[in-house]
């Protein structure tokens, strides 16, 4: 249930800071402002619940490795860059 005084422009101000929020980088009292605004607005829990589901879902996909000789060639490309700096 929604709580009398919600505002969903509060929800769009909670979204700015989310990835914030979610990585743990905010400070207490931020964090205290979302934990608020979680108890009077279920559809924002749930988002931030599917964001974390799909966060996992990424951190748990298996990082493919490049073959040896592409990495080697995007080395020596990412070199010659810093060797020939644009001069514009």
């Amino acid at each position: 249930m929604t709580h009398p005084k919600h505002d969903r422009l509060e929800c769009r101000a909670m979204f700015e800071k989310l990835s914030e929020y979610m990585d743990g980088e905010l400070k207490e009292n931020a964090c205290t402002r979302f934990d608020e605004h979680f108890r009077d607005c279920p559809r924002c829990v749930e988002f931030v619940e599917q964001m974390r589901r799909a966060v996992k879902l990424v951190e748990d996909m298996p990082c493919p490795r490049l073959p040896d000789d592409l990495r080697r060639s995007l080395i020596a490309a990412a070199e010659s860059m810093d060797d020939h700096p644009d001069s514009s």
